[in-house]
C-alpha cells in the first residue's frame, strides 16, 4: 500500500495546518520489488502543485537511479534545473528550487515539468485546472486532458481558514474533457476553496487550488479586495444607507485569481463608512452591508473580542516577532466573537502581537476586514 509523502515532505518545506496546498500533497510509493523475480518496477512519476505558495519544486516516485533531475522548462527554455538524491525507500523525489522574486519560479499553467532518472523520464505539461463556480446552484465545472480527476470542496474564509466542512468528488469526464459536480447539501459560498487533481494515465499528477469568486472591503479604507475569475473585470459599487450612489471602482482579476481596486467618487478615493453597502459583479448579487470596527485587543487578558454577524465564520491572524499566529471560528448567536488566547499555554502573550486582522464573513461568503493593535 502506498504511504503519504507528507512526512518527507516536511524536511524540504514547513507547511501549516491551514495550509490548502496540503491537500495536495503528493501520495508516495511502496518499496521496490526485493528481487528481478517480482512485478515488474512501476513507471516513474511526477507529481506538481501549481502555484504552491509554501514549495517551489516537484516530488515524484520509483525513480529508479540513485539521482534524479528535474527540469522546469517555460517557453521552451529550461529555467530551472535541479538534481537531487533519490529516496532508496520507493524511488521519492524531492526537488526544489529557489521560487525567486514574486515567485516567478513556481510551476504555472503551460510550464512543462521533466525528470530523469536512470534509464526512465516522465514529463508533463502543465494545464490551467481551475474551475468555474455557480454559487447560485452550488454547482463547480471544470475540463483536463483526458486522466482522471478528483475535486476537494473545502468551507472556508477569504480561501485561507479552511476547518470547516469539506466533501469529496470523482467525476467522470466527457469526451472533451469537462467534468461537473454538484455539492449537493454543502452550501457554495464565496471564498471556499476547491482543489483540483488530474492524474495522467502514467500516474503524473497536477494539483490547484481556486478560490471561489467573493470580496472583503473594510470599513475606512477605499480598497475592495478578492477573488474572482482570471482575465475578467470585477466592478465594485459603494451606497449610503439612503440608497445614494457614493463611489465605484473595477479591476482586471490577475492570474492568481486575485484583484485589488479602489472606490472612487470623481476620481477621488472614497471609503465606506459603517451602514453603507458595496455591492459587486464577482458574482450575481454579491453585497456586503459595513459594520463598525469593534475588534478589541487587550493585552492584559489576552482576550480578542469584536461583534460581527450572527453564527458568522471568522479569520484571526496576529502579527508576531518571527511570523503570523492564525485561529478562526464562528460568532455566535448575537454576532458576539471572543478569543480568550491566554487559554492556549503555547500562545505568546499578546504583548508581543504588534497587530492583529479579522476577517467576518457574510452568508454570502463576502467578507469585511477589521484591524486592531494591542492595548
Amino acid at each position: 500500500m502506498r504511504r503519504s509523502i507528507r512526512a518527507r515532505a516536511a524536511l524540504a518545506t514547513a507547511v501549516t495546518a491551514l495550509t490548502l496546498t496540503a491537500l495536495a500533497a503528493a501520495p508516495v510509493a511502496a518499496a521496490k520489488p526485493a528481487s528481478p523475480a517480482g512485478p515488474p518496477p512501476e513507471p516513474m512519476h511526477i507529481e506538481v502543485t501549481i502555484a504552491n505558495p509554501y514549495f517551489c519544486g516537484v516530488y515524484g516516485e520509483d525513480a529508479p537511479g540513485a539521482t534524479s533531475t528535474v527540469r522546469l522548462i517555460r517557453g521552451g527554455v529550461t529555467v530551472q534545473e535541479v538534481t537531487v538524491d533519490t529516496f532508496p525507500e520507493g524511488g521519492a523525489i524531492i526537488a526544489e528550487w529557489p521560487c525567486g522574486p514574486g515567485r516567478v519560479w513556481a510551476p504555472r499553467p503551460g510550464d512543462r515539468v521533466v525528470a530523469e532518472s536512470g534509464d526512465q523520464r516522465a514529463s508533463l505539461l502543465l494545464e490551467d485546472l481551475r474551475p468555474r463556480f455557480d454559487l447560485v446552484n452550488d454547482v463547480v465545472k471544470g475540463s483536463a486532458r483526458p486522466g482522471r480527476v478528483e475535486v476537494t470542496v473545502l468551507d472556508c474564509v477569504i480561501g485561507l481558514d479552511c476547518q470547516g466542512d469539506r466533501i469529496y468528488r470523482f467525476p467522470r469526464q466527457d469526451d472533451a474533457g469537462r467534468w461537473s459536480v454538484d455539492t449537493d447539501q454543502f452550501d457554495l459560498r464565496g471564498g471556499d476553496a476547491v482543489v483540483v487533481d488530474w492524474f495522467s494515465r502514467r500516474g503524473n499528477r497536477v494539483t490547484q487550488l481556486a478560490v471561489a469568486p467573493h470580496i472583503t472591503v473594510e470599513a475606512g479604507s477605499p480598497a475592495v479586495t478578492g477573488h474572482g475569475t482570471p482575465g475578467r473585470t470585477v466592478t465594485a459599487t459603494l451606497f449610503a444607507p439612503d440608497g445614494t450612489f457614493k463611489g465605484t471602482g473595477s479591476a482586471r482579476v490577475k492570474g492568481s485569481g486575485r484583484f485589488q481596486m479602489t472606490l472612487r467618487m470623481d476620481g477621488s478615493p472614497v471609503a465606506p463608512a459603517p451602514g453603507d453597502t458595496v455591492t459587486s459583479s464577482v458574482f450575481r448579487d454579491a453585497s456586503i452591508k459595513v459594520l463598525p470596527n469593534r475588534l478589541g485587543v487587550d493585552a492584559a487578558t489576552a482576550d480578542i473580542t469584536n461583534i460581527c454577524r450572527p453564527t458568522v465564520q471568522y479569520l484571526v491572524r496576529l502579527k508576531l516577532p518571527d511570523g503570523y499566529s492564525a485561529s478562526g471560528g464562528h460568532a455566535d448567536r448575537r454576532g458576539a466573537i471572543l478569543e480568550q488566547r491566554m487559554a492556549f499555554g503555547d500562545e505568546l502573550p499578546l504583548t508581543q502581537v504588534s497587530r492583529a486582522r479579522m476577517w467576518c464573513a457574510t452568508l454570502q461568503g463576502n467578507s469585511q476586514l477589521f484591524i486592531a493593535y494591542p492595548s
